[in-house]
């Protein structure tokens, strides 16, 4: 799993860095102001999840999955989140992104963390 760099926007503008899905999932640094721009450069829609390993099982569940995907068509691009530190975050304060798709050819993603 590859770790991504977060770019930070700010009231200068930042010529955004839109880095290739990775094959096996990537993960990125979450502080709770991160929104991902999902752009799927192939001919057929991919999905990608967002791991959520802070959500607890109901009791006597029989399954759950709290995870979260979103679907981006071919051709099309998607904003997604922001994603919430206590649903999303791992143990190294990241989260982790799978794909449909492996690897997921054509897809780009752009990482922001948005300043408050």
């Amino acid at each position: 799993m590859a770790v991504q760099t977060v770019q930070d926007i700010s009231l200068a503008g930042i010529t955004p860095a839109v880095p290739a899905g990775s094959s096996g999932g990537d993960s990125f640094a979450n502080n709770g102001n991160v929104i991902l721009e999902l752009i799927n450069a192939s001919g057929g829609a991919i999905t990608v999840k967002a791991d959520d390993p802070g959500s607890p099982s109901p009791p006597n569940a029989l399954s759950f999955d709290p995870d979260v995907q979103i679907s981006v068509p071919a051709g099309q691009r998607r904003i997604w989140g922001p994603f919430p530190t206590f649903r999303f975050n791992d143990s190294n304060g990241r989260v982790n992104l799978t794909y449909g798709t492996n690897p997921p050819t054509g897809l780009t993603i752009g990482y922001y963390r948005i300043r408050s």
